[in-house]
């Protein structure tokens, strides 16, 4: 008699799949949120680039 051992390999393949899927789904969140700390990070250097008191020429 064979091992069943594969007979539910399509339910483990769906589980797989979603399991992909979720991890997926956190990744391109993660990124995104890094995406937004960075922009907020470099909007705040250029503004104190900008905000900086100019040297006196006179």
């Amino acid at each position: 008699m064979e091992p069943a051992a594969f007979d539910n390999l399509p339910v483990i393949e769906q589980q797989r799949a979603a399991h992909s899927y979720k991890l997926n789904v956190a990744w391109n969140q993660f990124f995104a949120d890094c995406r937004v700390v960075l922009v907020v990070i470099l909007t705040a250097w250029l503004l104190s680039i900008l905000m900086r008191p100019r040297w006196r020429t006179a």
